[in-house]
């Protein structure tokens, strides 16, 4: 994909009954796995699958044959076909994972380090789960993708001024993901986080991170007249696949605000208020 933070997909699992050989020459009755991902934007202009894009998948059976099989993007955009033609056969009914980007080597169980400074390298992880699949089942069954990761958005009022330098700090930045939960782990020991952009100009910034809890969030902006703001969130409480926005205005009077912009806290990719976010999402 062409942005870190593109969509929620829907993917089509779809199976018929086969017969192949095993590794060990025998005869394995099962459904072979297929996936259909339609990509769907969840933000305007966001990008579909591009054909080398790839998701890896779990079988609730924990054998190599079924554990992180990579499943790559085909030339039609949403089908996708495991590499190498090593496709998951299902052999009774079974819970399947679904993660993206794939990592690591088919075969094996991925648990990547995840490391918020550089948001130039930050991964946003995408990861669905669906029970009770079963042999031969048809292929409407449908998995959501959803982020594991929170989405922070701060929106800069300086009143004709520039900012050139935007740091966040007393944020715990390292964590890991296990891809066949879709668990997200944040480090035992807070670390501060630290973000520091010039760019000549910017007013606004979107940071992924760990979802966590954490009190009086630093916030220090300097612009370009040479004078250095700071102000603070004294509770930023983010959950997994939720943007917030955040306001930091220093046109106020002597000492910059930071407030929570109304309505926030909404699905990753939606605009709207808290009412966009059903009970089945927060149950999710």
């Amino acid at each position: 994909m062409k942005t870190l933070h593109l969509l929620i997909a829907g993917i089509m699992v779809g199976t018929s009954l086969v017969s192949c050989s095993d590794d060990d020459g025998g005869e394995t009755v099962g459904s072979m796995l297929g996936l259909s991902i339609p990509a769907v934007a969840g933000i305007p202009g966001g990008m579909a699958w591009a054909v080398t894009d790839t998701v890896g998948i779990y079988c609730a059976y924990d054998d190599v044959s079924a554990r992180n099989i990579p499943y790559v993007c085909s030339d039609d955009g949403d089908v996708f076909g495991a590499v190498d033609g090593k496709d998951i056969f299902v052999k009774a009914s079974t819970s399947l994972t679904a993660y993206y980007p794939f990592t690591g080597q088919s075969g094996v169980w991925q648990n990547p380090v995840i490391n918020t400074l550089d948001q130039t390298t930050t991964v946003d992880w995408l990861f669905a789960r669906i029970d009770h699949v079963g042999v031969g089942q048809s292929s409407d069954v449908t998995m959501n993708l959803k982020h594991v990761m929170s989405l922070l958005r701060l929106n800069l009022i300086t009143a004709g001024q520039k900012a050139l330098g935007v740091t966040i700090s007393g944020l715990t930045h390292t964590g890991d993901f296990d891809t066949k939960t879709g668990i997200v782990s944040v480090a035992d020991v807070p670390q501060d986080y630290v973000r520091t952009v010039s760019n000549g100009g910017l007013n606004e910034m979107e940071l992924i991170l760990l979802p966590q809890t954490a009190e009086n969030v630093g916030i220090t902006v300097t612009t370009n007249r040479g004078k250095e703001y700071t102000a603070s969130i004294p509770l930023l409480t983010m959950e997994p696949d939720r943007q917030y926005d955040y306001v930091f205005d220093l046109t106020v009077g002597e000492e910059p605000v930071v407030y929570l912009v109304p309505g926030s806290a909404v699905k990753w990719g939606l605009d709207g208020t808290v009412g966009d976010i059903t009970p089945d999402d927060v149950a999710q």
